[in-house]
């Protein structure tokens, strides 16, 4: 519940909209919901929510309304995934310079690792709070600077720095104290116990929702037993349409990257007579990282897709690949990440590459914890 009428100036009919809000968000779901997403992933940025209806987004305020009520509308995981994705910007370096720069895998996941403690923290300091307080619709915000890859001579501490960690916006919020709280009457008492609750119960959820991301994706020191390949077409008003799957085994061992000669590419067909076209291949990062090494996932091409847009008078769909991994350890560790949604085509050029990390060392978020 962000908003109530009568509190701090708000009125009715403005309390009564934010509930709708609420009602239809992330809000009503975990207690939190993403209201803003500044430098978005060109992943993230192709999801265009008015793309079903021929309209650009970025076209007049109807484009910026549907942009936001998609990004108040991602469940947590889904926000977390999209923030950490560094698959294009920066991306993944040259080969010639993999031994001065940190990959992005190595980056995301101090940075990540960061704010899963940062978050923890903010959950402590929450059950430490001598009396309830009423912060409705204050914010949290959480960032980092991904202009380029930090040189592998930068420190752990220095790269932590990068993170950006702000509680801010108390518009509409009050600061209690214990005086003022034994000065309460029962009633008011309850009110800030109430609201107090719904803001440390979104707090824990988005700590959890950290946690979890930064466990599937960087606390598997087994390896893993294969990697999907889902294909969709992305729909922007209703559910995505599948277009076609591809699994591949990676205990049948690694093919090692070579500095010098990019991996061969392997094309398999897919549902409806199309085909994919990928590439993959294991990358052993230098003594003291964090990361024993990645597999680089190339996601080449489709060709020959289905045509999922009939219903908006096209011979084309808007493909897009979701790309899976599940643990050697079992489904209860899974990656997931998504690559950028090709426009209006049945044979989409991705030329994208996801690094799929495997762990130096165990126990580290429990550690943390």
């Amino acid at each position: 519940k962000t908003s109530q009428a009568g509190w701090q100036g708000k009125s009715r009919l403005a309390s009564l909209r934010q509930s709708v809000l609420d009602g239809i968000t992330n809000s009503s779901a975990e207690g939190f919901r993403l209201e803003g997403f500044t430098g978005r992933p060109p992943a993230l940025t192709s999801m265009d929510p008015l793309l079903d209806f021929g309209v650009s987004e970025n076209k007049g305020m109807v484009g910026k309304k549907a942009r936001r009520l998609m990004l108040q509308q991602l469940k947590g995981s889904e926000m977390l995934v999209h923030l950490t994705d560094l698959h294009q910007e920066p991306g993944l370096p040259s080969r010639t310079l993999w031994d001065q720069v940190l990959s992005p895998s190595e980056l995301t996941e101090v940075l990540l690792h960061e704010a899963v403690m940062r978050f923890t923290r903010l959950a402590v300091v929450c059950r430490r709070v001598p009396v309830p307080q009423k912060w409705i619709g204050s914010s949290i915000a959480l960032g980092f600077d991904v202009g380029r890859l930090p040189p592998r001579s930068t420190s752990e501490e220095d790269v932590r720095r990068k993170l950006r960690f702000q509680i801010f916006d108390w518009g509409r919020s009050e600061l209690n104290t214990v005086e003022k709280h034994n000065a309460l009457s029962e009633t008011d008492q309850e009110d800030r116990a109430r609201f107090w609750r719904f803001y440390t119960g979104g707090v824990d959820r988005l700590s959890w929702r950290a946690a979890c991301q930064y466990y599937n994706r960087f606390c598997n020191t087994e390896d893993w037993s294969e990697v999907i390949f889902r294909i969709y077409d992305f729909d922007s008003s209703t559910e995505n349409d599948f277009l076609g799957t591809h699994t591949v085994n990676l205990e049948q061992g690694p093919t090692t990257a070579s500095r010098n000669t990019p991996p061969k590419e392997v094309t398999v067909p897919v549902r409806g007579g199309g085909s994919l076209t990928y590439a993959i291949e294991w990358r052993q990062l230098p003594a003291g990282s964090r990361l024993r090494g990645t597999w680089l996932i190339h996601l080449v091409r489709a060709r020959s897709l289905d045509m999922q847009d009939k219903l908006q008078l096209r011979t084309t769909s808007d493909p897009m690949c979701e790309i899976v991994a599940v643990s050697k350890s079992g489904p209860l560790q899974v990656f997931r990440q998504f690559s950028s949604v090709k426009a209006r085509t049945l044979d989409p050029e991705w030329n994208e590459i996801f690094e799929l990390p495997v762990a130096a060392k165990a126990g580290v978020l429990n550690e943390s914890l």
